[in-house]
């Protein structure tokens, strides 16, 4: 059954760890495009190492800017692989949406950007034609001090 366009409901779910401080950027370029957003914080990595509470205060302040609507603390669990406990989080927050009611969720990570124009055309076509998942190739972009590098996999590289 083809949803209308009006009952349509995004929410956004990003994973962060680190890199806290990107995620305004993130979510104020496509902020008029979603209806919810969520982060999903962990304070311990898949190794037991505890978050840089600076990390923390950066979305508990986004939060309370209204940037974001909640933040969701994901607990590790050391028993599982990361890729086990990779998919066990991402779970959680499309549960965590769908509770509040939307219809459509992105997970992304908080180094993940999307431009305003070819995101707002992306969302337009999955509501029109009623598209249940996408996926889009993405360029991984790599620097440290000694390297600038992209990888453009000559068979592509996607997300979804």
């Amino acid at each position: 059954m083809s949803k209308n366009k009006n009952q349509n409901k995004l929410g956004l779910g990003i994973i962060a760890f680190e890199g806290t401080e990107l995620i305004a950027q993130i979510v104020t370029e496509i902020k008029d495009l979603v209806d919810y957003v969520v982060v999903g914080f962990q304070r311990k990595s898949y190794t037991g190492e505890p978050c840089d509470p600076n990390d923390e205060k950066e979305i508990q302040c986004l939060l309370r800017e209204g940037l974001i609507n909640e933040i969701m603390y994901i607990e590790t669990d050391h028993t599982d692989f990361p890729r086990v406990q990779e998919t066990v989080k991402r779970n959680a927050l499309v549960d965590n949406m769908a509770k509040h009611g939307c219809t459509h969720e992105l997970i992304i990570d908080s180094d993940e950007f999307y431009t305003h124009d070819s995101f707002q055309r992306a969302k337009e076509k999955i509501y029109n034609e009623n598209i249940e998942m996408s996926y889009c190739r993405y360029v991984n972009y790599f620097r440290d001090y000694k390297h600038y590098l992209v990888y453009p996999f000559q068979e592509g590289q996607y997300v979804p």
